[in-house]
């Protein structure tokens, strides 16, 4: 991570989305971990099924608008799964979060509210991000919503 702002500015990045769900020493997410990150330059954590791990992290979930789990968990769960983020040159991008179902816990239909959330974030902004568990989510999000992968 030390390396992404050089990256950032060699490549003038625009936006950077990073899965932090294993970045507390391999497993889960942490307060400090989210400071680390966003100090080095993310935009936007996202993470999956192992973002759990640490208790605390449920708060950080609720109280901080750009650390992001899943869109299709249940009603209830700590934190959102998708939002409108400002850029550093003010461009507004939308990111969807959401987790798979193969080999994993079940979960609300990731194609049918990842399509929901993909609408709800097209009316504030039309350049939407969506990150999946797999790269075959991913790709059926963008091809039916006109979305970029991430």
């Amino acid at each position: 991570m030390r390396f992404l702002p050089h990256l950032r500015q060699k490549f003038e990045v625009d936006f950077v989305i990073a899965n932090g769900e294993n970045a507390a020493g391999g497993t889960g997410l942490t307060k400090a971990t989210v400071e680390e990150i966003f100090a080095c330059g993310v935009d936007v954590i996202t993470g999956g099924n192992h973002t759990w791990h640490h208790r605390e992290i449920y708060e950080v979930l609720n109280s901080h608008p750009r650390v992001l789990r899943p869109a299709n968990y249940p009603p209830g769960a700590p934190g959102r799964g998708s939002l409108v983020a400002q850029g550093p040159r003010g461009q507004r991008v939308g990111v969807v979060n959401l987790q798979g179902r193969v080999f994993m816990q079940e979960l609300e239909d990731p194609f049918r509210v990842g399509l929901e959330e993909v609408e709800k974030l097209r009316e504030e902004t039309p350049l939407i991000c969506g990150l999946a568990s797999s790269t075959s989510k991913a790709g059926y999000l963008c091809k039916n919503s006109r979305i970029r992968s991430g």
